[in-house]
């Protein structure tokens, strides 16, 4: 990624007529490359501290939890002290709302424990709108949740086919009993299978006869299930392309 410094010559006598443009929303990106003079030599910053405060432009749609003063500050890297050479990294903070900045740079230096300080005169960082906006990467966000929400509905409905198929759905009998679990119905299978084998019945025959009507109930179910889960993917599949129209069109 490549790095963007901005070279600023600011003196503390003289107006800055130079405005720094950025975008806003860039991050760990752009710099501003200053050399401060006082009347046209460059200010000795050894044992400075070197900060710039920023007045940032007010947000369109203020937020009622956040605070309302727009003041920020950042402290500067002396990159050459002789010469007076500092640099100030662009935050987030500095670039999160598009608009003109008004930005001084103070120094600051310890003299036999008294503070001297020194300001700039006020210059501008210009922060233009990012195409980038709110809306369009929300808008993105949804539609890929959009897919994963049909991806997950889909399995969904493959998964209750195959429960359903391998355990069935109770039937008139069942109701009439009131059987409302497997568990209750095997009951009644093991029930029956003794009472038949009691009476003399082959109980091969009986487990046959058990099998064929759970095979013939199976086959029926099936073709409910798979007539309406071709039904329901049908109409997700629509879903998508629809959604996907709406954001190209904004």
């Amino acid at each position: 990624m490549p790095k963007l410094f901005s070279k600023l010559i600011i003196d503390f006598t003289k107006p800055v007529k130079t405005t720094i443009t950025a975008i806003q929303n860039d991050q760990n990106s752009r710099y501003i490359d200053v050399i401060l003079e006082n009347k046209g030599e460059v200010v000795d910053l050894t044992d400075c501290t070197v900060k710039i405060f920023v007045k940032r432009p007010p947000a369109k749609i203020p937020c009622p939890n956040l605070p309302t003063d727009n003041f920020i500050y950042n402290i500067g890297q002396i990159t050459d002290a002789v010469n007076g050479r500092v640099q100030f990294a662009l935050t987030t903070d500095f670039l999160k709302n598009p608009g003109r900045l008004e930005c001084e740079i103070s120094v600051e230096k310890i003299v036999k424990d008294k503070s001297e300080i020194l300001t700039t005169p006020i210059f501008n960082i210009l922060v233009s709108e990012s195409l980038k906006s709110d809306d369009a990467i929300e808008s993105t966000n949804e539609y890929g949740a959009l897919v994963v929400l049909y991806e997950n509905i889909s399995d969904a409905v493959l998964q209750i086919s195959s429960i359903i198929d391998k355990m069935g759905i109770a039937g008139e009998i069942s109701q009439e009993n009131s059987i409302n679990t497997i568990f209750e119905a095997l009951e009644k299978i093991i029930t029956l299978v003794k009472n038949s084998s009691g009476s003399g019945e082959d109980f091969s025959q009986v487990i046959n006869k058990i099998n064929e009507s759970i095979l013939e109930q199976t086959n029926t179910l099936n073709t409910k299930i798979e007539n309406s889960t071709n039904e329901i993917l049908k109409k997700l599949e629509e879903l998508p392309r629809r959604y996907k129209y709406s954001i190209n069109s904004r």
